[in-house]
């Protein structure tokens, strides 16, 4: 078993000593419990750290594992950020303290946490390092999220994570779109070969340009979603142009029409412009 460690002194029975640590606001992780063995951590932004490790609540703990970070008032770094003034308690669980100021150094906050480990008689080995910052983690993100709203560590791997899946869902929604433009598209090249074949055999002429116009195949999965709708609206305007030409066919019967069609990127090409001009 761990040797117990010698109780801390108990914070002076003054009116400001008890106003120091009872004034202070203070941030409790769960407790975990590993084979008789608890752990809970306690941190304060502004208590004094040892005061904090002599909490009431902690005092029948075999261990109080201390950590503080503070700024210093009296210096400042070169380009005029504060400095710190820091330092740890093991408090027989050797290396535990200095685990806890790095996490104090992560989490870039102001304040001492304390982890009490009560010992139930079992060796834990390695794995109490991993039940100490763990509970540690938790009090600091407590204080984080209820400080002006920041967000914890957690919270903003979440809002990471939602946004790339929102950029991901964004991205596939994007992509279905797309197809369903290539899709239609080709309908529509489909069906204006058939309305230009029925536009020629009403003005009694070959359906050699039909016929040429509908072995060219065009590369729409090639093409930017921007580029397709584009070329959807022209393909809408060519449709609704061969209709209106295959009516005045059909009320003139006969008469001379001006079956020209616009010959434009987003028209199907006549035999004179190759599919790549699309």
């Amino acid at each position: 078993m761990p040797p117990k460690r010698p109780l801390s002194p108990a914070p002076s029975s003054t009116t400001g000593a008890n106003t120091d640590l009872a004034a202070s606001a203070l941030y409790i992780s769960k407790t975990i419990h590993d084979r008789s063995s608890t752990f809970t951590a306690y941190f304060s932004p502004t208590a004094p750290h040892r005061k904090l490790q002599s909490h009431a609540d902690l005092a029948t703990a075999t261990h109080r594992i201390l950590a503080w970070r503070r700024p210093s008032t009296a210096q400042k770094t070169l380009t005029g950020l504060p400095t710190y003034y820091s330092g740890f308690d093991d408090d027989g669980e050797n290396y535990a303290g200095r685990k806890l100021l790095k996490l104090l150094d992560d989490y870039k906050v102001s304040g001492a946490i304390v982890v009490a480990r009560w010992y139930g008689g079992t060796l834990l080995g390695p794995v109490r390092f991993t039940h100490i910052e763990t509970a540690a983690r938790e009090a600091i993100r407590g204080y984080l999220a209820d400080v002006d709203g920041k967000p914890t560590s957690d919270t903003m791997e979440t809002a990471a994570a939602k946004k790339a899946k929102v950029s991901k869902e964004d991205e596939e929604g994007k992509l279905q779109e797309r197809d369903e433009f290539v899709e239609e598209l080709k309908k529509r090249d489909d069906s204006i070969v058939v309305l230009r074949a029925l536009l020629d055999e009403k003005m009694g002429r070959g359906k050699e340009t039909t016929s040429k116009a509908a072995n060219k195949e065009i590369n729409y999965e090639g093409m930017p979603l921007e580029r397709l709708k584009q070329i959807d609206k022209a393909r809408d305007n060519t449709i609704a142009f061969l209709l209106k030409k295959i009516d005045e066919v059909e009320s003139h019967k006969g008469g001379s029409v001006d079956t020209k069609i616009d010959d434009s990127p987003g028209s199907i090409p006549n035999s004179s412009k190759s599919a790549s001009e699309t």
